[in-house]
């Protein structure tokens, strides 16, 4: 706000005041919004949103807002309320006195391009995101060029060019645009030419304490520095550019390295020299370690786990900094002790020790852990109104890391202890006590410590009951709720979360109405002789407020009727919380918003005015990813979209596809059979309706290769898409082109719809045609899908179900067609460990006798993503059929048949079906849970998959089928890792196949390796 802006708003609260000003209450005879000098009004008519309004008395307050919302809504550097003397007549022509309104408001001069000069690559990105400036926004030159100025040579500086240099300009060309250009000279960016620390020497003949570590190492300091990015250069290596935060975190890594061998006071101070190279410099390191603590523990028996060395300073406190006092060892004991205490040891004698040394201090802890005592069994008494089982399992769970675990704790014991009787509380025992008993060892075998009976010993007292329920204050809203209320709380156990929860629900139906100040209070009296409560829910409306106007900023390049379409408000409506979230829901789900922020401007009690606060995103949307797995291949995607046509909010996405798949079972990429694809889409949300999106989707051409065929298909949809919610359809219909450039003859069957295209009769004889003739498809497709994960990306828990149903209907080609495809999802939580089951279900007809789907719409199982531990689509019938015979020269062939081809005369080539059914059932174990803290984005995966695919008919026949040797059920199992990498998941899967085909030359084990997403 400009120091004029705040002088005006301030003047404006100083004329509220009674007798301060001449104009106060007298009518207003006109009102009017005036650009100042050298300005311009906005586009947006902003009038109809004065409170000050002509024939109305003249209020102080009412300007004051005015002045207030003016300046919010239409980005004004300067607003001035001017007041005139006016007169005005009344019905009998009689003069009477008025005044005039006129605000003048002054637009800041804004900037419509910018342009950066002299930068290139991470520079620039680096210097145009510390600009700060985007176009449209305000700009004072006088004072905002050198701020601008600072900020690029502070933010490349920090990014490692030093000697960095800017200059910024303003221009106006002959239309009156405005640029900002700003001339970046960043110079070469600065790296290290070499790490020099220097710290205490070590004295060779020194004997090293117990730990190993002889004194201060520079070897250690720089390792710890490298593990932060920073690194000198070695040999023809450069040595990594500074970045201050990199920097910053070497030196904190150094110094925390050294906290963690002992040197609690260290200091690490750095200089600067400069390089023999121009854009090296010489970085030294002094170190000052000052005295070491070496802490050493030592425990009696082998009964208790000994906490790790590594550990040791945590537990103890020691982060860096302290100095050892008198007190020091008595705390370490104290420390010492909790811990053996968290770990079930509750006899544990811990006795520290500390003593002077020549270079600091030793501190000894020794420990005799004694025996862990865990949970036999809880034996609960003296509780009536619950069962002791249900006693147990509050106990449980009010402890869960350690009666949950089956440990016994002093620590544990009086958290539970505090929880029980907050749980007894809650059930109207006020007075409830609850204590533990000594433990009793129980007789049985337990190969991790004593296993004991805990006795709870529960003193209920009297039971305190709600008698009365009422409310002061209200408007009605709450009658409804409170009369609830009263059915199931009235003369029941008196629930104070019970009441805590009616005073919340009652204050969500006052704001769902308007009224947003709403104060709502539940009051409770206590008879601590009868036993009873009484409850008064005080509530202070307060005043609905209502929607006075809606005003958009920042929507530069998105027209304003997208944005009002958003907002699901009228005006004069109440205010609600639940319509301002939906507001902003919408706005952001239209994909063209940063941020979106409502904020409710004014003081009125009544009314509101809505300011909607856009950051729009670039119109242009540039991504590009991969993949990489062991069945399927290299894969490289782009995807550019424009998300905002028109400003209407229309996206128009081309998308792009590349890979190559790997050369039979070797290494090696097939070059010579690429697979790709090109399509374009168009979505128009809110087309037709509201809650409606069209989507027209063009396939350029997308080549298909699969172990057994190779397709290449064009051609076009067009579907209405609709989301409600976790719920999303969409229905629509589609034409293609397709082709067989290549198949291999044993995955046609009787009945497929190739046949004729491949020149093939019914019962396969005939000359295979390759490529095949063209074939026409067409039909309706359905898509449903609900989505109720708690992480789209990372789920850990929820359920996700999608169905595709798709037609070819036969108006262009025959046959007619319908297939059905249904996934569910359920991810469950077993404490860390996430349970995946995945059941998949799929059928396809075809009409008329004896007849199919084609080869590239039937179902397949097997490999990375289905069934692992089988090849890709290597699951379900299979025909037998002859390999090609190269006529190779007599010369050559004996080499060619010893190195490249296999000596039988036939292999199983899978056809695939049109009944699929698959049950996936996966264990994800996390590392930190197996104890590698460091590897959280790890887990261990542990998998079961069975899966079936046959022919509905009979006639359909393969050779498998004729001969019998086709397993109703395939399954696999093994085990595997998936690790969260910055370019995508990453797994590696070892699939054990336990009925192999040996017949057909399956594996018994596969491994599995991706990387990225396909």
């Amino acid at each position: 706000m400009t120091l004029l802006a705040t002088m005006l708003l301030f003047g404006a609260a100083l004329a509220s005041e009674p007798g301060a000003t001449w104009y106060a209450g007298l009518p207003v005879a006109q009102v009017s919004l005036e650009a100042a000098e050298g300005s311009s009004l906005p586009a947006e008519y902003l009038e109809p949103l004065l409170r000050v309004r002509q024939g109305e008395p003249l209020s102080p307050a009412e300007l004051r807002q005015d002045l207030a919302l003016l300046y919010r809504a239409g980005r004004f550097s300067a607003v001035e309320a001017v007041a005139e003397p006016w007169t005005l007549f009344d019905a009998g022509g009689d003069p009477v006195e008025a005044v005039r309104v006129s605000y003048v408001a002054k637009t800041p001069p804004r900037v419509d391009r910018v342009v950066l000069r002299g930068v290139s690559g991470a520079s620039r990105r680096i210097a145009r995101g510390a600009v700060g400036v985007d176009p449209g926004d305000a700009f004072f030159a006088e004072t905002a060029i050198a701020e601008v100025e600072s900020r690029v040579v502070r933010a490349l500086g920090a990014e490692g060019w030093l000697r960095a240099q800017a200059r910024a300009t303003v221009v106006t060309d002959e239309r009156g645009r405005r640029t900002l250009a700003v001339q970046i000279n960043p110079g070469q960016p600065r790296r290290y030419g070499a790490i020099d620390v220097v710290g205490p020497r070590v004295d060779p003949s020194a004997a090293c304490p117990d730990d190993g570590v002889c004194g201060f190492q520079p070897r250690r300091a720089r390792r710890w520095m490298r593990s932060e990015g920073v690194r000198a250069s070695w040999g023809p290596l450069q040595g990594s550019r500074f970045v201050r935060s990199d920097y910053e975190r070497s030196l904190e890594a150094v110094r925390q390295g050294l906290v963690e061998q002992g040197w609690l006071q260290a200091r690490v101070t750095a200089t600067w020299f400069a390089g023999a190279e121009a854009d090296e410099d010489r970085l030294r390191l002094l170190v000052e370690t000052g005295p070491r603590l070496q802490i050493s523990l030592e425990q009696e028996g082998r009964r208790g786990k000994a906490p790790r060395s590594a550990a040791l300073p945590e537990i103890l406190g020691f982060h860096g900094g302290e100095r050892m006092a008198r007190g020091t060892a008595a705390d370490s004991a104290r420390r010492i002790q909790a811990w053996y205490d968290a770990q079930g040891h509750l006899d544990a004698a811990v006795d520290a020790q500390l003593a002077g040394t020549q270079d600091g201090h030793v501190l000894t802890i020794r420990v005799r852990p004694g025996r862990r005592t865990n949970v036999g069994r809880i034996r609960v008494r003296g509780a009536e109104a619950f069962a002791p089982g249900y006693i147990e399992s509050a106990l449980r769970q009010a402890d869960p890391d350690g009666l949950g675990e089956g440990i016994i704790s002093l620590a544990g014991l009086e958290k539970a202890r505090k929880g029980l009787q907050e749980f007894y509380r809650g059930h109207g025992f006020l007075d409830a006590d609850l204590t533990f008993g000594e433990l009793e060892p129980t007789i049985g075998l337990s190969l991790r410590g004593r296993s004991v009976l805990l006795p709870v010993e529960v003193a209920e007292g009297p039971r305190t009951r709600l008698i009365a329920l009422e409310s002061s204050g209200g408007t009605g809203l709450e009658d409804a709720r409170l009369q609830d209320a009263r059915a199931d709380l009235q003369d029941a156990p008196f629930s104070p979360g019970a009441l805590d929860e009616l005073g919340r629900e009652i204050t969500a139906a006052y704001r769902a109405e308007g009224y947003l100040n709403v104060d709502v209070r539940v009051e409770t009296t206590i008879d601590p002789v009868a036993h009873e409560v009484s409850a008064v829910v005080r509530i202070r409306a307060g005043q609905q407020v209502r929607l006075r106007s809606v005003v958009i900023q920042g929507n530069r390049r998105s027209r304003r009727r997208i944005v009002e379409r958003e907002v699901v408000l009228d005006v004069g409506e109440p205010i609600t919380p639940d319509a301002l979230a939906r507001t902003r829901s919408g706005l952001y789900g239209l994909d063209l918003f940063r941020v979106v922020n409502t904020e409710l401007v004014g003081d009125d009690d009544r009314s509101r005015d809505l300011l909607l606060v856009l950051d729009e995103k670039p119109n242009i949307l540039l991504e590009a990813g991969g993949g990489l797995a062991t069945d399927q291949g290299v894969r490289i995607r782009g995807r550019a979209a424009h998300r905002n046509l028109g400003g209407w909010g229309h996206k128009l996405t081309l998308l792009g596809q590349i890979g190559l798949q790997w050369l039979s079972d070797s290494w090696r990429l097939d070059t010579a059979a690429p697979v790709w694809r090109a399509a374009a889409t168009y979505q128009a949300p809110h087309v037709p309706g509201r809650g409606q999106e069209l989507v027209v989707e063009g396939l350029l051409l997308e080549a298909i290769q699969e172990p057994a065929y190779r397709l290449e298909r064009s051609g076009g949809s067009v579907s209405l898409r609709m989301v409600r919610g976790a719920f999303e359809g969409a229905f629509g219909y589609r034409v293609q082109i397709r082709r067989l450039d290549d198949v291999d003859p044993g995955a046609i069957v009787p009945g497929d719809p190739w046949l004729s295209y491949l020149d093939l009769n019914e019962d396969l004889s005939g000359t295979l045609r390759l490529p095949s003739a063209t074939r026409l498809t067409s039909g309706p497709r359905l898509v449903l899908l609900a989505d109720r994960r708690n992480d789209r990306f990372n789920p850990t828990r929820g359920t996700v179900v999608s169905g595709v149903i798709e037609a070819n209907d036969g108006l262009i080609n025959a046959p007619v067609t319908l297939r059905g495809e249904g996934r569910l999802e359920q991810y469950i939580g077993v404490g860390p460990l996430v349970l995946d089951l995945v059941g998949r279900a799929g059928a396809g007809w075809a009409v008329g006798a004896d007849s199919t789907l084609g080869v590239e719409d039937r179902f397949y199982l097997g490999g990375s993503s289905t069934l692992r531990g089988f090849r890709l689509n290597s699951v379900g019938p299979a025909n037998l059929t002859g390999r090609p015979q190269v006529p190779f020269p007599d010369a050559v062939e004996p080499v060619i048949e010893g190195a490249g081809v296999r000596p039988a005369s036939t292999h199983w080539v899978n056809t695939g079906g049109d009944t699929l059914m698959s049950l996936q059932t996966e264990l994800r174990v996390p590392m930190p849970v197996l104890g590698f803290e460091d590897l959280d984005s790890t887990s261990v995966v542990i998998f079961n998959e069975l899966g079936h695919v046959s022919f509905r008919d009979a006639d359909v026949t393969t050779t498998s089928s004729l001969r019998s040797v086709d397993p109703w059920l395939r399954a696999s199992f093994g085990t595997g890792l998936r690790v969260v990498t910055p370019i995508g998941p990453a797994a590696v899967a070892f699939g054990y196949n336990p009925w192999r085909l040996e017949t057909r030359d399956e594996p018994a084990f596969l491994a599995h390796l991706s990387l990225g997403e396909l």
